[in-house]
Order: structure tokens, then sequence, then C-alpha cells
């Protein structure tokens, strides 16, 4: 029983960790037009896939964990997380600001 308890509390941390990651792209997304910035196209491509990211890793984390034990799926879980964390840093480091606005 405190081995499910203990499963569970940790795969709730993980998607408190997923959403905590949408909580820089939902605000990019929603105040950098609102600041009179004029986005590019590519701009509002990369916008939008920041904030899609985390839920598309999630969802497809949680379908692959499906049918597996709770240590898995709680590692499944970490996986997307990290990939999640990696592309995002890669996004914030090697994509240079000035694409972003027209």
């Amino acid at each position: 029983m405190a081995a499910r308890i203990v499963s569970w509390v940790a795969g709730a941390i993980l998607v408190a960790m997923y959403a905590f990651s949408l909580v820089v792209p939902v605000g990019n997304l929603l105040y950098l037009p609102g600041f009179g910035f004029e986005i590019s196209g590519l701009g509002w491509v990369l916008l939008v896939v920041s904030v899609l990211l985390p839920v598309l890793v999630m969802f497809i984390a949680l379908w692959i964990g499906r049918r597996r034990g709770a240590g898995l799926r709680l590692l499944i879980l970490l996986a997307g997380l990290a990939l999640v964390g990696m592309i995002q840093l890669e996004q914030t480091l090697l994509v240079p600001m000035t694409l972003y606005f027209a």
C-alpha cells in the first residue's frame, strides 16, 4: 500500500513538473504580442511549438507507459520530462531572439 502511495505522489510531482514547463511558453505566447512586438511567422511557429511540446510529450509518455508497472511508468515520464527540458533549453540557447520578431 505504501509503495502505491509513493508511486502516485511521484507521478503527481512529475505531472506538476510538466505543468511547470508550460508556464514560460504560455506567458511568452500571451504577452509577447501584447507588448507591441510584431511577431514573425517563424516566431509564431516557435511559440506554439513550445506550448504544445510538453503536452504532447506527456501524453505520449503516458500512452507508452499505460500497460507497464508503476516504476517503469515513472521512468518513462521522467525521460519525457528530460526530453522537454532539453528541447526547451536548446531553443532558449540556440535560437536567436531576432527570429521571433519581424
